[in-house]
This record gives structure tokens, C-alpha cells and sequence, in this order.
């Protein structure tokens, strides 16, 4: 197998510049060689080049990828932020109706009870010392 180095043609083979090609004839292989129209097919420097153009493509792949993950990157950054913004306002919302339900259930709790009544007495008007004082009073006589 040859590489065409420059474009030629003859009564048998006809080859284009860059392409690869087999001659039989040892003797017009020689001559060819010596005039640089051909040289030796080495699979290696074609892969060495192939491999190059595939490094080169998966550099830019890679370049695009970098971009694009710094993109959402921003992305996510940006809603956090605005995540952050909004979860601050319901915090400071619920703060509010915490501090109102707080509040309303105090409230609640003491509704039941009259200005006069004590939890301990069951509902019981409860009496001062004075009232009981008057109360063993009127119960001696």
C-alpha cells in the first residue's frame, strides 16, 4: 500500500494526491518512490493525523460543554437567590400569623374565666381574705 503525494496517471493506475493505493508492479513502485509521486502506506502517521483531528474536535466539544456548564451554573445561582428571596418572605409572613395565632390562642385559653373565677377553685367565685373573714363573722352569730 502507497500514499499518493502527487497526482498521477499511466497506462494501468490512476491516483489522486492523498489517496491510498496498491501497485503489484514492484518496479513501477520503485520508480514511483524515487520520483516522490508515492510513498510507503503507513497507517500510523494516518492514524497519528486522524487522531489529531479527533482531539481537535473534542477539544472544541469540551470548550462548548465548559461554557455551557458555567451557564447553568449561573442558573442555579440565580435561583437560589431567588428561592432564598421568596422563602424569606413566607418565613416573615408565618413569623406574623405565628405571633397572631400565638396570640388568638392565649386568648383562648382564657376565655372561660370570668374576672372573679380561679382555675383552682373549679369555677368557684373565689372570695378575698376579707370576704372570708366576713363570712365567719355572720356564721357566729
Amino acid at each position: 500500500m502507497y500514499l499518493v503525494l502527487k497526482g498521477f496517471a499511466n497506462n494501468t493506475i490512476s491516483a489522486s494526491k492523498g489517496k491510498t493505493i496498491e501497485i503489484k508492479d514492484k518496479k513501477l513502485a520503485s520508480s514511483l518512490l524515487e520520483a516522490g509521486y508515492i510513498t510507503t502506506y503507513s497507517e500510523k502517521e494516518i492514524s497519528n493525523k486522524e487522531a489529531k483531528e479527533t482531539i481537535s474536535k473534542l477539544q472544541s466539544q469540551l470548550a462548548e460543554k465548559d461554557v455551557e456548564i458555567q451557564s447553568l451554573k449561573d442558573k442555579i445561582t440565580e435561583l437560589e437567590a431567588e428561592l432564598n428571596n421568596v422563602s424569606d418572605e413566607v418565613t416573615d409572613d408565618n413569623d406574623t400569623d405565628d405571633k397572631e395565632k400565638e396570640k388568638d390562642s392565649n386568648l383562648d385559653e382564657n376565655k372561660d374565666l370570668t374576672p372573679n373565677e380561679d382555675e383552682k377553685e373549679n369555677g368557684e367565685e373565689s372570695k378575698t381574705d376579707d370576704e372570708n373573714m366576713d363570712d365567719k363573722k355572720s356564721s357566729k352569730k
